[in-house]
């Protein structure tokens, strides 16, 4: 048997691994394994804490508040979840006293987190609301570690239900510990020795049970892994089963490697832009920021975040494994700083040979594993010469063998093997000319491959709702596909019928699809073969158009990294004059948005070129029609900002003077449909102006904005807000030209009108407010302190009277502007004030702890700068610094360094505090400070 450190390290990998996959699957939109995960929680919570729960779920939808519970033996309910979600927690509470469950279950609720990036947080106000319903979070939240820990008690407590729960872990999660979900890969008994303690970073996907042969091929990619001095690449032709041998060799080589990485890249196999195929292979990185706990939250750039995520790899010691699947010739300028030798192997699959790196290329199975595979899908064919001849017509490529085997097990009338064949020696296709194409497209190898799998293709019974379904899916990148999202871009008659389900699993029947991890997939190679036979055209892919669209305008990392390639891949099988439609104008342009939102600039450009080269064209069709001259100069509009942005100054101003041209043609023939566009147009030129410090132009088009704006109804709100926003800007390049006079002047103009729109709406206070910040900060750079403190307090006030009850939305403002403040009293020397006023805004921020992590940060550094100020007073610094301490405790991932524990230690230094005593002290002094106000 295993020794306890031996047995805990089997059981903390299983679990580890179990909320790593939870995660990751998350990441990239698979919820499935959640409701397992519940399911799965029930026997592990009953023998960890002898109950008798029952899901609940399953007697009655959506019980509130709880997921499982035990209303017989114990009377205690759970709520199981994978968020560290603080709204959540309270929901869940809060739910569970309205509905009076306590009556019921009188040991109350527990939530069970099954995520490992550290604790929910909680603000001061949250904590005391959690006191009102007696839930305690110290000991009513459950943690991955929570759990490790009392198993670990059970092992020297109760032996029995320690093996147990050893027995239970391993039949349920030794697939997801080791990463491949293999089912009867252990052995029986329980005395098997683990090589190495192992770590999957990331989650590998299941090797197919219908894998053969290949011995000899497993052999030496291992001794070439071993040579290698950089990679090995397995290459082939589409479907040769390149991933599947990678994957097998990840499941016999597992004791070998110390830490297992498996990348899949979802790229466009049409896409010749080397920029696009390197944005590819670095988002397909990007997940493991799950794992590696890497603060990805201030940058956007992938690349930095590949790089980041390299530097972490290259710290791993021992020997690791890293699979790439689906690489291309992108690789070969990227291997450089990809980790490699002693530490790592890097195993790639691509169905070319890659410059510079050790080549593997893989060829037919062998003619046992070929009738194996046959045989596999076609039980009852036993007559192995008739194979052997069809071999030597079809070869022995895996994907084609499958998908031959499937289609005369299933095709009407009964075609058999010999029938078949016969039909392959006469070498013709239904369509002569489809037969030239194939073979003037292709080379030999994959012309042959093509040819065998249109006559297959040929013999398959498509049904009118099959052709609609795999018209539509030749336009979606080959990618894995819960049923919801086909149904929901499949938006038609087809996919809003019940029968979707069912025509999904007849595909499945048919080979064209598979099925594994709840998801639907079809090989690229099939989808080549849909516009050979099937001719989809621009009409089967509009509503993915549509759906991708909506997706990209969500503007959300985790969803636009995910839509971006499947656009750029359906646009690249779009073909001449069906390019020219609104559809993909808009999806061109919501492209750019997305592209300029992450910060790939060259991207986002070559996206809203050619949505104007699309609309301009349409322009032209339709006799210039002012609706789309209208989306014409928006594009223009966003082009020249994009320019701007990237110092193309030039650039810029040709797009802005393109687009006020059409504008005011526009508005000339109807100046309220179209003035306030030629308006944002010159706010956008006068700002190009500013950056260049040609003030005297800016304020000539802010001018002509204001004027422009005049020409709308002056009685409309949004109208009035953009004119007084516009006016600040202006103001602003007055105070730039440091002309304070007229800056004032249409500072207080502005303040004005929004106290006028503040008559309706008191929530304007806050704009006012804002403009007197910013002004006070341009004052305090230019060193007129008193003026500046003047607008600052103005700034707090404003604020104050739109705050009496402290709403949340302006707690932050407010802390904001105090800060602002107390930079200025430390240079008028005021410094007792400035305490006072960090003071206060930390106390804002903490208020809102649980709202928003990177607050976390924030009051950490003003917990530190206040200990720094008041370093000869121990009591206050002691305080402080317990609150430094408190934040890096609930938002460990600030501190991964441990930069933020030596700073701490340094100041205990200099203020002669004792380290060992200052840890002992409990964090419960909570500062109080005085109100701020203009006598002060």
């Amino acid at each position: 048997m295993l020794n306890q450190s031996q047995k805990i390290d089997g059981i903390i990998e299983m679990i580890a691994s179990w909320i790593t996959s939870i995660s990751f699957q998350n990441s990239i939109g698979r919820y499935n394994i959640n409701t397992d995960s519940e399911d799965f929680c029930i026997p592990l919570l009953n023998l960890l804490y002898d109950l008798d729960l029952k899901n609940q779920n399953n007697s009655k939808f959506n019980f509130p508040g709880i997921d499982v519970a035990d209303d017989i033996k114990s009377k205690i309910a759970f709520q199981i979840t994978s968020r560290l979600d603080s709204a959540k927690i309270i929901k869940t509470v809060r739910l569970f006293s309205e509905h009076k469950l306590r009556n019921t279950y009188s040991s109350g609720v527990k939530v069970v987190v099954l995520n490992s990036k550290g604790k929910v947080k909680f603000g001061i106000k949250s904590l005391q609301l959690l006191k009102q319903f007696q839930f305690d979070p110290e000991n009513d939240i459950i943690y991955p570690e929570t759990l490790i820990r009392e198993i670990k008690n059970l092992y020297v407590t109760d032996q029995e239900r320690f093996k147990k729960i050893d027995l239970l872990l391993t039949r349920e999660l030794s697939g997801i510990a080791t990463s491949f979900g293999y089912k009867n890969d252990l052995p029986d008994d329980d005395t098997r020795v683990i090589k190495r303690r192992r770590q999957f970073v990331g989650l590998i996907p299941q090797h197919k049970d219908e894998f053969q042969g290949r011995d000899v091929e497993l052999k030496s990619i291992r001794n070439l892994l071993c040579e290698s001095k950089s990679a090995v690449i397995i290459n082939g032709l589409p479907g040769i089963g390149k991933s599947a041998l990678a994957k097998m060799f990840i499941r016999i080589n597992r004791d070998n490697y110390d830490k297992i990485i498996w990348i899949d890249i979802r790229k466009n196999e049409n896409e010749d832009n080397l920029i696009k195929r390197e944005e590819a292979f670095f988002t397909a990185f990007h997940h493991l920021e799950v794992h590696l706990k890497i603060d990805f939250s201030c940058v956007k750039n992938s690349r930095e975040k590949f790089e980041l995520i390299i530097n972490e790899l290259n710290n791993y010691e021992g020997e690791n494994l890293l699979v790439i699947d689906n690489i291309g010739k992108e690789f070969s300028t990227i291997i450089e700083i990809m980790p490699g030798p002693p530490n790592w192997h890097i195993l790639g699959t691509s169905q070319l040979p890659i410059n510079g790196l050790d080549n593997y290329l893989l060829f037919d199975l062998d003619q046992s594993a070929s009738i194996a595979l046959f045989q596999k899908w076609y039980k009852n064919h036993q007559d192995e010469l008739e194979l052997l001849d069809l071999f030597k017509e079809i070869g022995r490529h895996p994907l084609m063998i499958e998908l031959v085997a499937k289609t005369l097990l299933t095709v009407k009338p009964v075609v058999t093997v010999r029938d078949f064949i016969d039909r392959l020696k006469t070498k013709k296709l239904n369509d002569p000319s489809l037969q030239k194409s194939i073979f003037t497209s292709h080379i030999k190898g994959e012309s042959q491959l093509y040819h065998h799998l249109m006559i297959t293709f040929d013999l398959t019974e498509v049904t009118y709702e099959d052709a609609i379904i795999l018209r539509k899916w030749a336009y979606l990148l080959p990618d894995s596909y819960q049923i919801d999202e086909l149904a929901e871009s499949m938006n038609d008659a087809v996919s809003t019928n019940q029968n979707f389900n069912s025509q999904l699993n007849s595909l499945l029947g048919k080979a064209w699809l598979n099925y594994e991890d709840g998801t639907f997939t079809m090989h690229p190679l099939l989808q080549k073969i849909i516009f050979y036979k099937l001719s989809p055209t621009l009409s089967d892919a509009v509503s993915i158009i549509k759906y991708i669209t909506e997706k990209l305008s969500e503007l959300k990392y985790e969803v636009t990294s995910k839509y971006l390639p499947k656009a750029e891949f359906l646009i690249s099988n779009l073909v001449g004059e069906e390019k020219i439609t609104t559809s993909v104008g808009y999806l061109f342009y919501s492209m750019a948005s997305a592209y300029e939102w992450m910060v790939q600039n060259e991207q986002a450009l070559e996206a809203y070129k050619e949505a104007l080269r699309i609309y301009k064209e349409i322009t032209i069709e339709y006799d210039n029609e002012p609706t789309f001259r209208r989306i014409v100069a928006q594009i223009l509009l966003n082009l020249g900002c994009l320019y701007k942005n990237m110092d193309a100054f030039a650039d810029s101003e040709t797009c802005f003077k393109e687009a006020i041209v059409i504008s005011t043609e526009l508005t000339k023939l109807a100046p309220s449909v179209y003035a306030e566009q030629l308006a944002r147009i010159y706010n956008r030129y006068a700002d190009l102006f500013a950056n260049k410090e040609d003030y005297k132009t800016s304020k000539s088009y802010f001018k002509k904005a204001i004027k422009t704006i005049g020409l709308l109804n002056q009685d409309a709100v949004d109208v009035v807000e953009f004119k007084l926003n516009t006016m600040n800007s202006l103001a602003i390049v007055y105070l730039k030209e440091r002309n304070f006079t007229k800056a004032d002047e249409i500072a207080w103009e502005v303040t004005i009108g929004y106290l006028g729109l503040a008559v309706k709406d008191r929530g304007f206070l806050v704009h006012v407010a804002m403009v007197m910040n910013n002004h006070g900060s341009i004052f305090m750079d230019a060193n007129l302190l008193e003026e500046a403190e003047s607008y600052f307090f103005k700034s707090i006030n404003y604020l104050r009277n739109v705050t009496t009850n402290k709403p949340e939305d302006y707690d932050i403002k407010m802390a904001q502007i105090v800060i602002n403040l107390a930079k200025l009293h430390d240079k008028m020397g005021k410094i007792d004030y400035s305490n006072k006023s960090y003071k206060y805004a930390l106390e804002l921020f903490m208020e809102h702890l649980d709202d928003a992590s990177a607050l976390w940060k924030v009051c950490f550094e003003l917990a530190i700068k206040l200990a720094r100020r008041l370093i000869n007073d121990q009591t206050l610094v002691t305080a402080f610094l317990a609150q430094a301490s408190m934040f890096t405790m609930y938002c460990p991932e600030m501190d991964l360094k441990g930069e933020c524990f030596l700073e701490i230690e340094e100041i205990l230094a200099l203020a002669g505090i004792d380290s060992e005593t200052f840890y002992k002290i409990p964090i419960s002094k909570i500062f109080k400070s005085d109100e701020i106000d203009e006598d002060k």
